[in-house]
């Protein structure tokens, strides 16, 4: 990024930028992609095109804001390469809970916000695979429980549950851990990883779908048309498409609180002040973002991976399950169903 202040002093002619003094007394130098073209005749606008590719390509908001060092960036999309045609598809259910995937749920938990849920599944490759989510406001630990619970049939053997570390925070009123409070209710989690390069990394998954896309149809152009990137070469592509990738299910896509909607709606703060004396913000919008914090949970954690050795079916969620029932008939004035086998 171009540096913010000082004084501008006399531009060198085989340089993009001025240099400027600071209040400090030292001379900063900005040195545009560009610039170092003098040196390395390697990077030209082919190097460009494949370099911005695993950003989201030339228009991306990170090229821009680093490669090209613009200061305006207000409410952008964080991931504006999304497209319904590419990432929404449906693999069958047999397939999902066979031996070619291994499910797992990702959670976030919320007290002013929605609490969301999303099962997803991973293959040997590593793509994750979003097919079922959930998302409820104003509800205690046990009925989130019990509905969560509810929806994950018992064949679906749920590796483990990854969670926002938050809940690993003692209450400050009784020093109590919400995770342990959900473990005591039939369901244990375990921390995700909450940095900030997840997002780096939903990105990748975004684009290695683009990438496989383009390559099963033969059409280069493709990729270089959604990316304003001309000179891509198959190589790149070749690249993009190795990473793991992340595709959602139709319900998962369905109305303005899905998972789908809310990462393409996930939008870069709005700039703030004069964009001249003030940088972009590269922190995103923390309003409507359960959706993609549950997916990069999903994506970033180190553990969430395919296995073959999947987890027995859970008798004490099953008997937590019949006990619920049993309640629900008995208020109902109806016979139990009879004893946990």
């Amino acid at each position: 990024m171009l540096p913010l202040g000082g004084t501008v002093l006399p531009k060198c002619k085989y340089l993009t930028h001025a240099p400027r003094r600071l209040t400090t007394k030292f001379v900063v130098q900005p040195v545009d992609w560009r610039d170092r073209f003098i040196d390395d005749p390697e990077l030209g606008e082919q190097w460009a095109d494949n370099e911005s590719a695993k950003y989201g390509g030339r228009d991306s908001q990170w090229w821009r804001q680093n490669m090209e060092m613009e200061l305006v960036r207000s409410g952008a999309p964080r991931w504006g390469m999304l497209s319904k045609a590419i990432h929404i598809r449906v693999i069958p259910y047999a397939e999902l809970v066979g031996k070619s995937w291994a499910c797992y749920r990702s959670f976030d938990y919320g007290i002013r916000h929605p609490s969301c849920c999303a099962w997803f599944a991973v293959n040997g490759r590593g793509d994750r695979y979003f097919y079922r989510q959930y998302y409820r406001t104003g509800a205690d630990v046990a009925t989130l429980v019990k509905e969560m619970t509810d929806q994950t049939p018992i064949e679906e053997r749920i590796v483990y549950t990854v969670c926002d570390p938050s809940v690993w925070r003692r209450q400050s009123h009784d020093l109590t851990l919400l995770a342990d409070l959900f473990a005591q209710y039939g369901f244990p989690m375990v921390p995700a990883d909450n940095g900030q390069q997840g997002y780096e990394t939903v990105g990748a998954g975004f684009m290695s779908a683009i990438a496989r896309y383009a390559m099963a149809r033969g059409d280069l152009d493709f990729v270089r048309r959604a990316l304003n990137t001309p000179e891509l070469t198959i190589g790149t592509v070749e690249r993009l498409a190795e990473q793991p990738a992340i595709w959602f299910s139709p319900e998962c896509a369905r109305g303005a609180m899905s998972l789908y909607e809310q990462c393409a709606n996930l939008r870069y703060r709005e700039q703030r002040g004069d964009p001249a004396h003030r940088a972009a913000p590269v922190a995103v919008e923390d309003v409507d973002d359960e959706g993609p914090d549950v997916v990069r949970y999903a994506t970033h954690t180190p553990g969430v991976q395919y296995t073959t050795n999947k987890p027995a079916i859970n008798r004490k969620e099953r008997m937590i399950r019949d006990i619920w029932a049993d309640q629900e008939q008995e208020s109902r004035g109806q016979p139990r169903n009879g004893a946990f086998p």
